[in-house]
This record gives C-alpha cells, structure tokens and sequence, in this order.
C-alpha cells in the first residue's frame, strides 16, 4: 500500500461524549487519484481478471464471513463511529452487511453480461433503466455482481 502525501490528518469524535476515538487519514483529490489509478492497475492486470465467477463469488463470500467473525468488534466500532446502540450494531447492521456480501456472491455466477429487455417501448438503450449500466452509479454493495461479470468488467468504473 502506498503512502499519503497530501491530506492530513482527521479526528473521529464519539458522538455520545466528544472524545476523540481515532485519527483516520483524509485524502486530498491527489490521494484519490493515486488511490483510483492503482485500484484500476490491480484491476486490470491483477488477479481478479483472470479469476472465474465461482472464483470470485467465493472470495466475496469470505469477505462477508470475515465480517461475522469480527462482528463484536465491529459492532463496536459502529456503535462507536454513530452513536448507535452496540446490540442493534451487532443484531442488525454487522450481521445485515456480512448478509450482502453472502447475497451478492451468488450473483457473480449468474450475471453474464445479458439483459432482459423490458416491456416499456420508450426505454430502448435508455442507461437509466438499464439495471447493468445503472448500477456503476449506486453504493459500493450494489454494484458487486459487477464484478463477476467477465463482459462487462471494462464497464465498470472504480
């Protein structure tokens, strides 16, 4: 990983009480650039193209795992962060996020780069109704059956 040259320094307050809980590091639009040209180098050329669906989804399901191991913590470090109730953290968010991953695994073997036309006569090649095209603009979760997709990998945009 590489180093930080620009942003600072960032404190996270707990909001129940003001402390300072970390000091995470704030990326300047330099970081960002650095950090999006080489996500996409490691994209392109590294594993990841060269592995199959099933590959994928099951690199993906691990993440999910990973986070059902950690849930305590990361209960925790929610509860934290927002100023949310740990147990709801850990009944909730933790294990609804590992839940996704799991979910989003079984897609990556099924989406191959094929869309159902729909019935709407006016939404022919219309990018906004296009559920593949659509969701390079959606958060991070939504857009992992991405990944799987081999005939859409130079679609999508990181």
């Amino acid at each position: 990983m590489g180093q930080r040259r620009f942003g600072q320094d960032l404190s996270v307050y707990n909001p129940a009480n003001g402390d300072v809980i970390a000091q995470v590091a704030e990326g300047a639009s330099e970081d960002i650039g650095r950090a999006v040209t080489s996500a996409r180098k490691a994209f392109e050329s590294g594993p990841w193209p060269s592995m199959t669906p099933s590959d994928r989804g099951r690199f993906i399901w691990k993440i999910g795992d990973l986070i059902l191991q950690n849930l305590d913590e990361l209960a925790e470090l929610e509860s934290l962060a927002n100023g949310k109730p740990r147990a709801v953290a850990a009944v909730a968010d933790v294990p609804l996020a590992a839940g996704l991953f799991h979910y989003m695994a079984g897609w990556v073997t099924k989406i191959e780069g094929s869309t159902i036309p729909i019935s709407v006569p006016y939404a022919s090649g219309d990018s906004n109704l296009n559920p593949h095209r659509r969701s390079r603009r959606v958060p991070s979760p939504l857009f992992l059956p991405k990944l799987g997709d081999e005939n859409s990998r130079n679609d999508v945009k990181i």
